[in-house]
């Protein structure tokens, strides 16, 4: 399933009559903000349609679930890691993805529309091999995959129809349904069995090296026009160049270890890395020992003092996020940790909630029939109709006892009670810690419920939130959430982090970029702040000369300098408003289209 449909009319008229018949594929309702213009396709689990979002006017596609009778909680679930995995990505070989929606029953996403072919009927015409064409399209190919890997995240399901060439010969990767950076055993053996890895079939764990054999396997086919064989060698034979033979026999070893890294593919393929470029993908954390044994320290006292309530607060690109990651790290493993954020690009009911929600039917999916019976309080069938993935769990629709309340507060109020149960169940045996980042991005219904889970009788856990401290007063809902909390008297801690002291930015700075006089300037320029630091190691990478820039903001408005007009006009746009504004109101205030947004993201 893709996101691009045939450039031509006829294309359309034959797709969209052939799809007319095809009971699966219902057309998409339940929203007034998007037009359905055509019906692109679909996969095992979701279809995507071709619409026109009436609040910017612009053609965007969008994936939502299939109606199904069983499975479609487990498939919810799997829409909102597709969309999470990558929705922070910005890369031009990225598909770039929108806004995540829930509207009554009707979960959904959209993205850019991708109009082309895919990367087997790009490089080869029939028989016939086109090397120009597949040289310049599997050079973009591993730009792609490589950006994904930096930022921690496999693909786990590369194949000629996940990516896509445009006439210009721009290839996009998509199709991000198996995609992630965490460990989940229902995706080692996920994916397309021609395309997979050896140990991915074996159902053992995916690596990086995981996702360059499927890219081995796809030049395999580009040169060979067949998928490799265990029968017979038809690479060996093939007349194709022999560099692209040496490297295609490279990336499909058995042995995930011997395969090349990004790096040596791109030598092979005489390109050079960027310098600095796998350092600048690659997490970086030093110092804050201060804030860690702060929270180290709410987590002991968690067994004499009940619920313990932190809040992390600083300033945006300052390490909050780095910092929670850290601390997770430190966790036992006895202990369960259900970490997740607010999204500004998703519109789904209780935000601060849905990814915890997520991790807790991980977690119990792992429980027995009987263990589950053991923890499932009365009442929690009510809680599928906030958060439905709870009926991915067997156990909880077998309870299913009778009607739902057709009182929304008592729904609600039943609903809350019974989660607050389910954790003070699990937290009755195992150390429990909730971890929410970007609460400033959550809304008001997250916080009445985090009023519900924090109130007598308490339970035995940890509850860590994080947001930016400007929006403490700017974010009318942040600042709600606030008041409720301060008002019950739930917050035990704040953690406030700022910049980083000398010896640590100068730490930071050469894991960088390197011992040299690059990192002393960054170290100095950089104020301690680290995403300061990452923009100017940034400029080191792109072989900008620090010292004719005097400070970060020389370096950022050359990067506006090169900007092309229209872009510009909506940077400076944005920087008059002096906040955020709505997306049709900044296009036409900037008297511009939707092209100059994907530049300057």
């Amino acid at each position: 399933m893709s996101a691009t449909r045939d450039d031509t009319d006829d294309g359309d008229l034959r797709l969209l009559k052939a799809l007319a018949h095809t009971p699966s594929v219902a057309p998409f309702r339940g929203t007034d903000r998007y037009d359905v213009h055509a019906c692109l396709g679909e996969g095992g689990f979701g279809v995507v349609y071709e619409v026109e979002d009436r609040s910017t006017s612009r053609r965007l596609a969008l994936k939502t679930l299939k109606p199904q009778r069983s499975g479609f909680e487990a498939n919810i679930r799997r829409l909102k890691r597709e969309f999470r995995s990558v929705a922070d990505l910005v890369h031009s070989n990225l598909v770039g993805l929108h806004e995540l929606s829930s509207h009554g029953t009707r979960w959904f996403f959209t993205m850019d529309l991708v109009r082309g072919c895919d990367f087997r009927q790009y490089v080869r015409a029939g028989d016939v091999l086109d090397e120009p064409r597949l040289r310049g399209a599997i050079a973009q190919l591993v730009d792609g995959v490589a950006a994904l890997h930096q930022a921690g995240v496999l693909h786990r399901d590369l194949k000629p129809s996940n990516v896509l060439v445009d006439a210009d010969g721009h290839v996009v990767i998509l199709d991000f349904g198996l995609a992630g950076d965490d460990i989940d055993p229902g995706l080692y053996a996920a994916g397309t069995p021609s395309f997979m890895s050896p140990e991915q079939l074996a159902g053992r764990v995916a690596t990086p090296a995981s996702d360059w054999y499927s890219v081995g396997v796809m030049l395999h086919e580009a040169l060979t026009g067949t998928v490799p064989s265990a029968e017979r060698d038809v690479l060996a034979t093939a007349p194709v160049p022999a560099d692209l033979r040496r490297l295609c026999a490279a990336l499909l070893r058995v042995e995930p270890s011997e395969r090349p890294t990004a790096i040596e593919i791109r030598a092979a393929l005489g390109r050079a890395s960027e310098p600095g470029e796998p350092l600048l993908g690659e997490t970086r954390f030093v110092g804050r020992e201060r804030e860690l044994l702060w929270l180290r320290e709410a987590y002991a006292s968690m067994r004499d003092r009940m619920t313990r309530v932190v809040r992390v607060t600083g300033e945006p690109g300052v390490g909050k996020s780095s910092l929670l990651a850290r601390f997770r790290a430190e966790l036992p493993d006895d202990a369960v940790v259900l970490a997740s954020k607010c999204h500004e690009r998703e519109s789904v009911p209780f935000k601060a909630f849905d990814g915890v929600v997520d991790l807790l039917v991980a977690h119990l999916k792992s429980h027995s029939r009987g263990e589950l019976l053991a923890v499932l309080p009365h009442d929690i069938e009510l809680a599928t109709q906030l958060f439905p993935v709870l009926g991915e769990l067997d156990a909880v629709r077998e309870l299913r006892r009778g009607a739902v309340p057709a009182d929304p507060a008592e729904l609600r109020a039943r609903s809350f009670r019974a989660l607050k149960e389910l954790v003070a169940s699990l937290a009755a045996s195992r150390p429990l810690v909730i971890v929410i980042d970007d609460l400033q991005w959550g809304d008001i219904d997250s916080a009445r419920l985090l009023l519900a889970m924090l109130a007598p009788p308490q339970t035995r856990m940890l509850v860590v939130l994080a947001y930016r401290s400007d929006d403490a007063t700017a974010s009318s809902t942040l600042r709600e959430t606030l008041r409720l909390l301060d008002a019950a008297g739930m917050i035990d801690d704040t953690v406030a982090l700022g910049a980083l002291p000398g010896p640590e930015a100068r730490e930071l700075a050469a894991l960088l970029v390197g011992e040299g006089a690059a990192a002393k300037t960054i170290a100095a320029h950089g104020e301690g702040h680290p995403l300061f630091m990452l923009e100017l190691a940034r400029g080191v990478a792109r072989r900008e000369a620090l010292d004719e820039i005097p400070n970060l903001i020389d370096m950022l408005w050359r990067r506006v300098d090169r900007l092309a007009p229209q872009a510009r006009a909506l940077v400076e746009t944005v920087a008059i408003a002096g906040g955020p504004l709505p997306h049709a109101v900044c296009c036409t205030a900037a008297g511009i289209g939707d092209a100059a947004v994907d530049v300057v993201r």
